[in-house]
């Protein structure tokens, strides 16, 4: 041994003490959330509305395939026109698809299962590569994966919070319509730490503490 302290890093343990981790948390759980109060139901809401199954179980089905093109294009379009302008477009695109998909519970016309399929569609998976970079960005001093393993494990709960509690709100309204209108909620407090803060769209590489 020489007598040379062991050189800092950054582990679980001290991320967590970091308002950037719970930013990143916050918006990885509620995009989770809303995701899933959203998806649990809609094939049931569109054929409780008079939608055909088949073209429900159909457009369900696009809208999920259109996810691999939010995945290629969130890298991209970070890189292009920014973090904050990219992950704002994704978000407003999920918030259309909500708001589509509630607008066909007053006006069940195909059109708004088109705009719900496009626009909720290639918006999903987008804030993936986003928070898993920033993370890789903020924290690329220390254990990278496992930090970021704990915040998927949180945005884990947040989906199972959203699939309980869509299930939930039909049980005390007896109507689909409510858990938009929760999702559309959560989706705001998941791309609210990129509208009011810089931490996440000016983020640099953060020093570990001092051990």
């Amino acid at each position: 041994m020489d007598g040379t302290p062991p050189e800092s890093e950054w582990t679980v343990r001290n991320a967590i003490g970091t308002l950037e981790f719970w930013l990143l948390v916050q918006a990885f759980f509620f995009t989770a959330m809303a995701a899933y109060l959203t998806t649990v139901q809609t094939i049931a809401f569109l054929i409780d509305r008079g939608y055909p199954a088949l073209e429900a179980a159909f457009a369900f089905g696009v809208a999920g395939m259109l996810s691999i093109f939010g995945v290629l294009l969130s890298g991209w379009a970070s890189q292009k026109f920014g973090i904050m302008r990219s992950t704002m477009v994704s978000y407003a695109g999920t918030l259309i698809g909500i708001v589509a998909l509630f607008a066909f519970s007053i006006w069940p016309h195909g059109v708004l299962v088109l705009i719900f399929v496009l626009s909720f569609g290639t918006s999903q998976g987008a804030r993936g590569p986003v928070i898993s970079s920033l993370n890789a960005r903020i924290f690329a001093h220390g254990r990278v994966s496992s930090i970021y393993g704990l915040i998927f494990m949180l945005m884990s709960f947040g989906a199972a919070t959203g699939s309980w509690l869509s299930g939930r709100l039909y049980e005390w309204t007896n109507d689909y319509s409510a858990a938009f209108v929760v999702a559309a909620l959560a989706i705001l407090l998941a791309g609210a730490p990129f509208v009011f803060t810089r931490r996440l769209t000016h983020a640099t590489e953060m020093p570990p503490p001092v051990i």
